[in-house]
């Protein structure tokens, strides 16, 4: 797998750091190392993308746009992304308590 152009670069975890094996090893079934490589992309990733395949079904099947769920709203996209930009923070602060937040090298 490439390495993270920004860790590379710039010697910083970034929120996407690990996401590509995390995704391989979803894909591959194996759930913990997954959540080793990148815990945000488990926890968001699995939602998004069962309801992207959700999407898909729908357009291919019915051929319609499928209706965004209710909680879908400009505030929880914020939110995200200020939680996305927490996580990039703590990630990257020094010391045995956040390594669990880093990919392994």
């Amino acid at each position: 797998m490439p390495p993270c152009p920004t860790h590379a670069y710039l010697h910083v975890y970034c929120p996407g750091c690990g996401s590509l094996r995390a995704v391989h090893a979803l894909l591959n079934g194996r759930v913990q190392s997954a959540w080793e490589y990148n815990p945000a992309l488990v926890i968001l990733g699995i939602p998004c993308g069962l309801w992207y395949v959700y999407a898909l079904a729908m357009m291919s099947l019915l051929s319609r746009r499928p209706p965004l769920p209710r909680w879908v709203s400009a505030r929880v996209a914020w939110a995200l992304f200020g939680l996305l930009c927490a996580y990039f923070v703590i990630r990257n602060i020094p010391g045995e308590w956040s390594n669990w937040l880093r990919p392994p090298e």
